[in-house]
């Protein structure tokens, strides 16, 4: 989305002496009403339709008591996080379809906000509507962004680790090391495939220090020690689900 954000912003640049500013305004108002319908029709029209075979394993986890909660989620590897969380939010707002499909959605909402902000940051304001237009009208993330499953939670991690990953690289800070590190950790109580974009930001760091010389080794050490200690708690209940399952 950022790569695709830049590209039309450049051809916007070539394009500028072709048209009036007028156009771009007008261009601004139809990109709103192009968003409104992606909302509408994407987002909020699916909302009440019936679960998906996947959701449903989301409804048997979540809709027992705590102590059924916890039998159920150590037979299977589940996101501890998200469905923690949607086991208090459903005693709240009940096992409807729109209540169990409603985190994901807001979910969405800040990722794609989150998306805004790195495009208008690396390129400009008009860039960043054309990125989170694309985010949100991308196939993947209309049919998988409202289900009622760890996805979009996932996505919200991935983007803010990328979010502090940049902060970190530009501030070079210990208060940027540790947000990184949390930020990390939050990718793995997601979900333990996440792992892989741990991994992704861990080489990131390391390249940065080895060749770009961009980060202290110091902080360096802080960021891999945030996320060991913070990460500890997860791992036996993934080793033991694992074993479970």
């Amino acid at each position: 989305m950022l790569v695709l954000a830049r590209v039309l912003h450049k051809l916007r640049e070539e394009t500028a002496s072709l048209f009036p500013a007028r156009f771009f305004s007008v261009s601004g108002l139809s990109m709103t009403l192009v968003f409104g319908v992606v909302v509408l029709r994407g987002w909020l029209q699916p909302l009440p339709s019936g679960l998906w075979l996947d959701e449903m394993g989301t409804y048997y986890m979540v809709s027992g008591s705590w102590n059924d909660f916890l039998e159920r989620m150590a037979r299977a590897i589940q996101s501890p996080l998200y469905c923690t969380f949607l086991w208090a939010w459903v005693k709240l707002a009940g096992l409807s379809e729109v209540a169990l499909r409603l985190p994901s959605v807001l979910a969405l909402g800040v990722t794609g906000f989150l998306v805004y902000r790195l495009a208008a940051r690396m390129v400009d304001k008009s860039a960043g509507l054309l990125a989170v237009l694309a985010f949100f009208s991308a196939p993947p993330v209309m049919k998988l962004g409202l289900q009622a499953r760890q996805y979009t939670w996932g996505m919200l991690a991935a983007t803010l680790t990328m979010t502090l990953l940049l902060n970190w690289l530009i501030a070079r800070t210990w208060k940027c090391a540790i947000l990184c590190g949390l930020s990390v950790t939050l990718l793995l109580y997601i979900h333990p495939l996440n792992f892989t974009l741990a991994m992704a930001a861990v080489g990131i760091v390391a390249f940065c220090h080895l060749y770009r010389h961009s980060i202290p080794l110091g902080q360096i050490l802080l960021f891999v020690a945030v996320v060991a200690v913070c990460a500890a708690p997860v791992v036996p209940y993934y080793w033991g689900a694992a074993k479970e399952s």
